[in-house]
């Protein structure tokens, strides 16, 4: 299931909400794992946005706000380069996360 679509019963919503759960495993592993941590903070950050969108507050939530706060923190303090929009985008999500976790 396509975890940008909407669910229309609560069956549905709970597939996407086990799909989204599934898919923070899964960013963890790639992120741990250095595979192009970036893009991987990036999808983390996004689909923990998403989730509060969609979800709301719930016992998952903030430990994926925290965990996508710490890797954004981590990846916007390193002395490395990241292309401008890449940047920009990474720290969008960090200022909204930061308003989820307000």
């Amino acid at each position: 299931m396509n975890i940008e679509a909407e669910a229309s019963n609560e069956e549905e919503s709970k597939i996407l909400k086990e799909t989204m759960q599934k898919s923070f495993k899964t960013l963890e592993y790639c992120i741990n794992q250095d595979a192009r941590i970036n893009y991987h903070t990036f999808v983390y950050a996004k689909n923990t946005i998403r989730y509060y969108e969609k979800f709301d507050r719930d016992k998952y939530l903030d430990s994926y706000v925290e965990s996508s706060l710490d890797q954004l923190k981590d990846i916007l303090s390193r002395d490395e380069y990241i292309p401008a929009k890449m940047r920009r985008e990474l720290i969008e999500c960090q200022n909204k996360l930061q308003a989820i976790r307000s």
